[in-house]
């Protein structure tokens, strides 16, 4: 936790990055690559994975709360990639979910957008794999 001081500048800048994404999804109907994915693998805090790799059980207690400060959420899928998470206004309950999960496995489905080099998740449900 003690780690994260550092981040903070990156982390709030990698939050402000979202709020275009999904305002330019918004007033244009559609967004690039819009599609339904599920993907497996571990929900991190994205300030202590990007800035020391924590992850693990061992990061858990941490994870969650970072997450209830409000860092951005991320899954690393199996394959390696990083996914960001964002909550669905349509259904807040499934990213609080996620935020519960911190440091755990999880199978997450929520939309995709692929934009700007970006790939993020809209959860919209979180389930054990």
């Amino acid at each position: 936790m003690r780690h994260a001081r550092p981040w903070t500048i990156a982390v709030i800048a990698l939050v402000l990055m979202s709020f275009p994404l999904y305002g330019t999804v918004l007033a244009d109907g559609k967004a690039d690559q819009e599609k339904t994915i599920t993907i497996q693998g571990e929900v991190l805090d994205s300030a202590c994975f990007i800035s020391h790799g924590a992850k693990g059980k061992k990061h858990k207690k941490c994870a969650v709360q970072c997450a209830k400060k409000g860092i951005p959420l991320a899954i690393l899928a199996e394959d390696g990639t990083l996914y960001l998470l964002n909550e669905d206004h349509n259904n807040a309950a499934a990213y609080a979910a996620v935020r519960e999960r911190a440091g755990e496995v999880v199978k997450v489905t929520g939309r995709l957008i692929e934009k700007h080099g970006w790939k993020v998740v809209f959860v919209q449900k979180v389930e054990q794999p």
